[in-house]
């Protein structure tokens, strides 16, 4: 992970090279999840058949010859309790192909149209990892931002049917790395969020917890942003230096983003009183002065001394 004030990358999944194993699928799997694939060799010249070969072939890792044999029959061919059989080969085919968008395509109906079948761990892992490569690829050059876009509409799908899948924070944590990347706050913070309130423990807490902050930091443009706006950026970034950190990059960034925020609300503040004084409204005036001088390290604590110098005494205002 990059250290990130600025456009983070996306950490990469070292993409599975064609015509090797998958490196989480057990052998095992290719053929006996279920007692049709176990319980003999099917008749010869059936679509059963077809399948089983490129079972074979893909345990083999020959995902070129096994998608020619799953490409050659049709889904019609199949009973409705092994066409999702069917989807995951196809789609493990295609990803030891590296061609991650076709292997999230051959399954992306699966949870919605056989929410029950025993295949969908398979669909899920596969899923999730082509999103994952998919972003790595997309995260760091500018040519292939397509591919982030599709990443971000692969893995936006596994949170909508997977909410329950030991590999949800690692999906926040990739839309909220893409969002933060291309300068949507609100939906880098909504993300960083959610991965808080899913892991709060987890290995993204403290990374989440930055980004959120930093978030808050940037949505700002200076002084003359709303002072709610700031508020909650010095409260985010102070919530975050408050704890100890073991990422100093990320603590060293903070405090920058500290120091710039509270000079921009005292600025805001001092622009505030100066608003009053023009309308010969010195109690309201008065009121953002001594916000300035709250803050015993303010640069612009002379500057606000000095107005509240020039006020009258003090006396409601009419």
């Amino acid at each position: 992970m990059t250290a990130a004030g600025t456009s983070p990358s996306i950490p990469p999944f070292r993409a599975p090279r064609p015509r090797k194993r998958s490196a989480f699928l057990p052998a095992a799997l290719l053929v006996c999840l279920l007692p049709t694939a176990c319980g003999g060799i099917p008749r010869p010249g059936t679509a059963l058949e077809t399948l089983v070969a490129a079972e074979k072939a893909l345990k083999e890792g020959k995902a070129g010859r096994a998608l020619e044999l799953l490409d050659s029959v049709e889904e019609d061919s199949f009973s409705r309790e092994d066409r999702p059989r069917l989807a995951v080969d196809l789609a493990r085919a295609h990803f030891l192909l590296g061609e991650w968008w076709e292997a999230y395509d051959r399954i992306r109906d699966l949870p919605r149209e056989h929410p029950s079948s025993p295949w969908l761990a398979q669909a899920e892992e596969i899923e999730f990892k082509s999103g994952a490569l998919l972003a790595g690829r997309g995260g760091g050059f500018l040519f292939f931002t397509s591919d982030l876009s599709d990443a971000i509409l692969v893995l936006e799908h596994f949170l909508l049917y997977y909410p329950t899948s030991r590999w949800l924070p690692d999906a926040l944590r990739i839309l909220g790395e893409a969002a933060y990347r291309n300068e949507d706050w609100d939906l880098a913070i909504e993300r960083f969020s959610e991965l808080l309130q899913r892991a709060p423990e987890g290995e993204w807490s403290d990374l989440a917890s930055f980004r959120i902050a930093m978030a808050h930091y940037r949505k700002l443009v200076g002084p003359e942003y709303d002072l709610e706006a700031m508020e909650n950026a010095r409260r985010e970034l102070a919530s975050y230096l408050s704890v100890e950190r073991g990422n100093e990059s990320f603590v060293d960034q903070a405090r920058r983003a500290l120091t710039k925020v509270l000079l921009w609300i005292d600025r805001k503040n001092l622009l505030l009183a100066d608003f009053y004084l023009r309308i010969d409204k010195p109690e309201s005036a008065r009121l953002y002065l001594q916000r300035i001088l709250s803050r015993p390290d303010s640069p612009l604590r002379g500057e606000a001394e000095t107005r509240l110098s020039r006020l009258p005494p003090g006396k409601s205002e009419g």
